[in-house]
């Protein structure tokens, strides 16, 4: 077949003929189009929708495929099954330049965090924001999504998964010094993290012992 005639096929014709969007882009033999990836998105993967956000945007696919992608991002039995790590979700959220998809990754987040253990008692929890954190993970690491994300935003991403699974947790920040973030019941994983992304003055040094016993009382367990 030729370009024109890929793009007249249809999704089950695709799905009939073993096609996957990764065979499509040769057979393709230029740039992709809405209509290509409208062809492919009934037929890929939880995973390969995650990594081609981006693609979607810029090839610029109808609302009614952004929908249909949306609702698959979000549902928790699909992002359950899809046995994704969270930062995955995370970082694809980074990488896209649009509304479009952020509402259902920041769901999708939420539930990727599920499976973290429901801590009884008191936990204290504090996440390490001094300078060799501000670097980001290698070229290789950024999991399918485009986005390499900083050490600082993987640890932030579980401190708040942790503080939303715990009975009763404290969560802070520390370099040289440390601090409490207090974050308002219900909030979702993404926006905890950014309420920890400025350095808020707790300096650039690595004072782990000394952090924990600025804000050690009584906890029944230190994260």
């Amino acid at each position: 077949l030729d370009r024109d005639g890929v793009l007249a096929l249809t999704s089950d014709q695709l799905k009939d003929a073993g096609v996957t969007w990764e065979q499509m882009g040769g057979l393709l033999n230029g740039p992709w189009t809405a209509k290509a990836w409208e062809a492919l998105i009934p037929n890929m993967g939880y995973m390969a929708l995650l990594r081609n956000l981006r693609n979607f945007e810029a090839a610029g696919i109808s609302k009614t495929y952004v929908k249909k992608v949306n609702e698959i991002l979000e549902d928790p039995e699909r992002v359950r099954k899809s046995r994704q790590m969270p930062y995955r979700f995370y970082s694809a959220y980074k990488n896209v330049q649009s509304e479009k998809f952020m509402a259902a990754l920041a769901e999708a987040l939420d539930y990727s965090c599920e499976n973290i253990p429901e801590f009884d008692g008191r936990t204290l929890v504090l996440v390490d924001k001094s300078g060799s954190m501000d670097r980001t993970l290698s070229r290789g690491s950024n999991f399918g999504t485009g986005y390499s994300p900083h050490y600082w935003e993987v640890g932030a991403l579980f401190g708040v998964a942790m503080w939303k699974k715990a009975e009763d947790c404290d969560l802070a920040i520390f370099g040289d010094y440390s601090k409490v973030i207090k974050i308002p019941k219900g909030t979702s994983v993404l926006n905890g993290i950014k309420l920890l992304t400025p350095n808020n003055g707790v300096g650039h040094g690595t004072n782990i012992w000394g952090s924990v016993k600025d804000q050690f009382n009584g906890h029944d367990r230190v994260v």
